[in-house]
């Protein structure tokens, strides 16, 4: 019974091998869909992109925003690739560390809570802009939950890249990622400190 079944999907593995080993990015014209964040986008994609339009110009990148059905979408083969934190993962798809990233502490420059080190005290005395995506918390907003149920969100943003632009001419403040942060820094006039939590 299960013999026509293992023998069209050895065949379909067969096809997928060899169509991998000659994959040549110099003369590609795949096509591939990776969902990722803005903030993935900004500091891995971007300049991801810049070196394949020499490497690999004929291949085409269809970028998407995470949703709840991500990895629904992964397993259903409508995207090719998922970059997100591994708690947004189903346990049994496969994985690989890209890297790891600190959070820290931003407003503007301006903004006297950033006035040296930023204590526990001080962070929950500020109000607080937030990122939830398609109404769901981020990796750091679930952390921020636990670690400080007091604190005041006064604004919340749909994406990490609004973040910058709403920290502009107020004493909020924001948790964000350091690399974003700094790519940031200079286009928004921000303080960066590090964050009161480990």
């Amino acid at each position: 019974t299960l013999a026509p079944e293992v023998s069209t999907t050895l065949a379909r593995l067969k096809t997928l091998i060899a169509t991998s080993t000659a994959f040549d990015p110099a003369t590609s014209k795949r096509l591939f869909r990776i969902n990722a964040s803005d903030y993935i986008t900004t500091v891995l994609l971007a300049p991801l992109i810049e070196r394949l339009q020499i490497a690999a110009p004929g291949i085409s990148l269809g970028l998407s925003l995470p949703t709840a059905q991500s990895a629904q979408r992964l397993e259903a083969g409508e995207i090719d690739l998922l970059l997100t934190p591994e708690g947004f993962l189903e346990t049994d798809h496969p994985r690989e560390l890209l890297f790891e990233e600190k959070h820290v502490v931003v407003g503007a420059s301006d903004n006297p809570a950033l006035d040296g080190p930023m204590s526990i005290e001080r962070f929950l005395d500020c109000g607080h802009i937030a990122v939830r995506i398609s109404n769901q918390d981020t990796f750091v907003e679930a952390i921020l939950k636990t670690l400080a149920p007091d604190r005041r969100i006064e604004v919340t943003a749909q994406s990490f890249i609004q973040v910058p632009w709403l920290l502009r001419g107020t004493k909020r403040l924001a948790v964000m990622h350091e690399r974003l942060a700094i790519a940031a820094q200079p286009v928004f006039d921000l303080a960066i400190v590090e964050s009161p939590y480990d």
